[in-house]
């Protein structure tokens, strides 16, 4: 009977250990073809900037940062991303120039309204500007809070992808 009974826990312990070791190989595998797929969609994005095609590159990046926000993966791969991304942000023509004058309107004053910095940004589009609000938002560099009659912007001023 004790016999019978070390042999039942010990083939339920061997199925565990397979099924485990069986789970983790599945989950290496795909991280790595999400990895691949991910350095591909990045080397399109930076083909795409090459041809100017910034706001196309900008709306891609947006979509991608929510969907990451919206649906954790591997910490790791969270961090490639918003780095890898981080990278193509600062090569675009306007998203760094619009933080920059964000941040600065914000060290003078806590918040600054959304016409404010249209008015210090004039040469660019309305729509490039909250396109690249919304990106750093998402991103956690910017908070937007509806005021009053104005969006208020506020500037995060740790570091940040």
């Amino acid at each position: 009977m004790h016999v019978a009974l070390f042999t039942v826990f010990g083939l339920l312990a061997l199925g565990l250990i397979a099924w485990s070791a069986w789970r983790e190989r599945a989950a290496a595998g795909r991280l790595a073809s999400t990895t691949s797929d991910w350095s591909n969609a990045i080397a399109r994005l930076q083909m795409e900037q090459e041809r100017e095609n910034h706001r196309q590159v900008r709306l891609w990046i947006l979509q991608e940062v929510r969907r990451i926000n919206h649906h954790p993966v591997d910490s790791r791969l969270v961090l490639q991303a918003r780095a890898e991304l981080s990278t193509v942000l600062h090569n675009d023509p306007v998203y760094p120039r619009v933080l920059k004058v964000i941040q600065a309107a914000c060290a003078a004053r806590q918040e600054v309204t959304e016409p404010a910095l249209c008015v210090d940004l004039g040469d660019l589009l309305l729509e490039d500007i909250r396109q690249c609000m919304a990106i750093a938002q998402a991103l956690g560099q910017i908070q937007l809070r509806q005021g009053e009659a104005d969006t208020l912007v506020s500037a995060a001023f740790h570091p940040s992808t």
